[in-house]
């Protein structure tokens, strides 16, 4: 089971290739979901009203995602194998993820992280590719022993 989520067809990868936008209006705020893992208030509202534009490239099982913005750049290099490594944050320096390639072929990664209020919690950020390919869905969520789980979606459009 483990090697058929690690494994996926070439043609759903490339889904994910190419520059995608961030449409700020139907995407859903960050807001509590980055307060709870002790983003700072200005950072917050930024994720909020900035555009980002993210460029994903696919070569094997590894997957570059760059993501620009006035505010900041950022660049991610996921190894899709099912292996925790250690990736540089948005706001918090160094953090754990493990991806893995979904089910549905979205690409998955999962983090463990210490929320502010001191409990651990696991934040899980799903990509997933519309049916027409112009539109991907990142949907986040956060979960943590003893309290509602968080979810929180952004929409990007092909650019």
């Amino acid at each position: 089971m483990l090697l058929s989520l690690l494994l996926l067809p070439p043609s759903l990868a490339a889904d994910l290739e190419g520059t995608w936008e961030l449409d700020l209006q139907a995407s859903d705020s960050m807001d509590r979901i980055m307060s709870l893992r002790g983003t700072p208030w200005y950072l917050r509202k930024l994720a909020d009203t900035l555009p980002v534009t993210q460029t994903i490239s696919v070569e094997g099982d590894q997957v570059v995602i760059e993501a620009h913005s006035v505010f900041k750049d950022l660049t991610m290099t996921l190894q899709v194998d099912g292996v925790t490594r250690s990736q540089p944050g948005v706001a918090e320096g160094q953090i754990l993820v493990r991806s893995y390639w979904g089910p549905d072929g979205s690409l998955v990664s999962v983090s463990n992280l210490e929320l502010s209020n001191g409990q651990q919690g696991t934040i899980t950020s799903t990509r997933s590719v519309s049916a027409d390919n112009q539109s991907m869905n990142v949907l986040f969520t956060l979960e943590a022993p003893g309290m509602a789980t968080l979810e929180a979606r952004r929409v990007f459009h092909r650019r």
